[in-house]
């Protein structure tokens, strides 16, 4: 059973060239559980998910809501690009 999770991890996991057995390892969540979080046999949740999204340097939202940004970017974030970019404008 395929599921946005599964084939979304698996995405990530090759674009990065990450092992599962490594990604069990970075986020602390055992390699059977990250086997079937794969293989869409089960779907992590909470502090599980957070932990994935944590582990990978993504939103882990982005994982199971096909309308969820990849990646959030703090405000504080937004305001110092904004300021570079209009730095160059003004140059």
């Amino acid at each position: 059973m395929k599921s946005l999770m599964s084939e979304r991890l698996k995405s990530e996991l090759a674009e990065r060239n990450i092992k599962p057995i490594e990604l069990a390892r970075l986020s602390n969540i055992n390699k059977a559980n990250i086997s079937k979080y794969l293989s869409g046999k089960n779907q992590a949740r909470g502090v599980t998910l957070l932990r994935l999204g944590e582990a990978l340097n993504i939103n882990a939202m982005w994982l199971v809501d096909e309308n969820a940004p990849k990646h959030i970017i703090s405000q504080e974030l937004n305001d110092e690009i904004k300021d570079i970019s209009e730095e160059y404008i003004i140059c």
